[in-house]
């Protein structure tokens, strides 16, 4: 369905009274003529001829109603998709039109007339997916590239701390090398590909330097050329010492070796044990100013972390259990239940946590054997996983408050000392005392979702803080904030970075509340963030949208028309006298 329109309707009147005028003087200059055929020619001829100005100055626009499918391509999208896409929508659509997606080019200005849209390929950044809010939506995934599909590591780590980067490379090619490289360009360590549809690959690396480093992964062929090169953004910071009470009903060996080594970590360590009936031992280890007589909020608040066996706890009364509720909840204290048989019957209802039986008494991690009691943790929403094996929890902790709770079912862990894997002792209790101790205490918090930043790409971010009104800077510039509406003291931002590297974010006022991020070029990870974007397109395309049908498309008349109209008018009123 077509139809017209004029852009320049304002001056109506006033051009439909100049050419009347005009048309009347070209008349009254004819008018001795007036009887005969030449006359009434002419008159008409000089009508098109004024009558084509005023269409020029109104300049006409011709519009229709359209029904087109379009076809976006994104990374991944090959000319074979295309071809076989498009040969199946133009059976139904006379004309799809085609659509070549890139990063910071705005989709909507491309989409009038388009009822539906197909994307092809790895599909569109959710950050740019609102523009097909109105539209129905078809997906079609392209081809995942090789690389790194999965990973997993810790963004911040301490000092001492093991670097450990686990993951999965899709179709590696036999012979390839995967490197970790240091930020001084030394190879920390690496894994050979063998021929497999997936690898799973473990990179480690010691932390010895606090600050902010960019650490890489390489893949390096068999000739020794480094192909792919990706960085890895890795905060390092000093070790914190912890302040941490154990309280056991009678001595271990699990608790004298882990005694030792939270000691040798710089920790502020009292280990109370019984020996006798109302008798009890106690150690303090590298500090001075601690000291513990009983279950008390005076007695508790000092430390940062609480280490217990089911015995002791069974005989606490239902007076300090609740001042130990209170204490976690409240002041954020840590809680790690230790592991034994009695574990699970004797927490269950204090905790939170839930254990399922289980024949197994020993698991796989890291192809290191690990004795375990005959229980996992049940995973829920609730839970936050420490250590995982399969669909299996073996650490882990729930929130209470500003508080954790924790336990895992892993025991005999001191025979890794005695076999000699001492940095696999260190790891494994670093990982579960580092989650479940007591939080740092920061008046501001910083938080994103965004593990993978890109440059000129929309970076969001919240932080909580006290200040009434906080005013944010990035790299110089002011960021725009806004409150959320669920919690007083939590502001959102939204920036576009545009310096490639670490960047930093920072309360203007108060430089020691810096937050450090790392921006990567659009050209890396492109493989790792492939799975999350075609995961987010097909929940949008699982969407159902009516079919937009009708979109109105105005376009302005090739007015070169009127033009050579108006030109043949004016040459035959030129040349009719000389005719005569």
């Amino acid at each position: 369905m077509r139809g017209f329109s004029y852009l320049n309707t304002e001056h109506f009147w006033a051009v439909l009274t100049i050419a009347i005028i005009l048309w009347g003087l070209f008349l009254w200059k004819e008018w001795q003529q007036r009887w005969s055929v030449r006359f009434f020619t002419k008159a008409l001829i000089s009508l098109i001829a004024i009558a084509s100005l005023a269409v020029i100055v109104f300049k006409p626009m011709v519009y229709s109603v359209v029904d087109k499918t379009g076809i976006i391509l994104t990374e991944g999208a090959t000319k074979k998709i295309l071809k076989n896409v498009y040969d199946s929508v133009k059976k139904q659509d006379q004309r799809p039109v085609v659509i070549d997606y890139k990063n910071k080019k705005e989709l909507h200005t491309k989409l009038k007339g388009i009822s539906k849209v197909l994307v092809l390929g790895n599909g569109i950044p959710t950050y740019d997916l609102y523009q097909l809010d109105s539209l129905p939506m078809e997906f079609r995934r392209g081809e995942v590239p090789s690389g790194i599909v999965e990973m997993n590591f810790k963004e911040e780590v301490q000092i001492g701390d093991s670097l450990e980067i686990k993951g999965k490379y899709m179709s590696p090619v036999k012979g390839h090398k995967l490197l970790l490289v240091g930020p001084a360009g030394d190879k920390l360590d690496s894994v050979s590909f063998q021929e497999a549809e997936k690898e799973v690959f473990n990179l480690k690396a010691m932390t010895k330097t606090a600050g902010n480093f960019a650490y890489r992964l390489e893949e390096m062929d068999t000739l020794g050329k480094i192909i792919k090169s990706n960085t890895l953004p890795i905060k390092i910071e000093k070790q914190r010492g912890l302040k941490i009470l154990i309280w056991n009903a009678y001595p271990s060996f699990e608790t004298k070796y882990l005694k030792n080594y939270l000691a040798e970590m710089e920790n502020e360590l009292v280990v109370r044990t019984q020996v006798t009936r109302g008798e009890y031992k106690t150690e303090i280890l590298n500090t001075e100013n601690l000291s513990f007589n009983g279950i008390s909020e005076e007695g508790l608040k000092p430390f940062d972390l609480l280490m217990m066996d089911a015995t002791t706890f069974s005989a606490l009364s239902n007076s300090q259990r609740a001042i130990l509720k209170k204490m976690i909840a409240e002041e954020g204290l840590g809680l790690l239940l230790q592991s034994s048989a009695q574990t699970p019957e004797t927490f269950k209802d204090f905790s939170g946590l839930t254990f399922l039986p289980t024949n197994d008494r020993s698991v796989t991690m890291d192809k290191l054997e690990l004795e375990i009691q005959s229980n996992y943790i049940v995973p829920n929403e609730n839970i936050i996983e420490i250590d995982r094996i399969k669909d299996r929890v073996i650490s882990g902790y729930i929130r209470v408050g500003k508080g954790r709770i924790g336990t895992t079912v892993i025991k005999n862990t001191f025979e890794l000392q005695l076999e000699g894997k001492l940095e696999y002792y260190k790891k494994l209790w670093s990982d579960i005392v580092e989650s479940i101790a007591k939080r740092e205490s920061r008046h501001v918090n910083w938080e994103t979702d965004n593990s993978f930043p890109l440059i000129d790409e929309p970076y969001y971010f919240s932080v909580q803080t006290s200040e009434e009104l906080p005013s944010i800077n990035h790299n110089g510039d002011r960021v725009p904030m806004q409150r959320d509406v669920f919690v007083q003291n939590r502001w959102r931002g939204k920036t576009f970075p545009r310096k490639l590297g670490w960047n930093t974010m920072i309360m203007e006022g108060d430089s020691s509340t810096a937050f450090n991020f790392f921006v990567f070029d659009t050209a890396h990870w492109k493989s790792l963030k492939a799975p999350q974007t075609i995961q987010q397109n097909k929940l949008r395309a699982s969407k159902n949208i009516e079919v937009r049908k009708k979109d109105k498309i105005q376009k302005p008349v090739n007015i070169i028309w009127f033009y050579l109209l108006f030109l043949g008018c004016m040459a035959y009123l030129w040349l009719e006298p000389k005719m005569k």
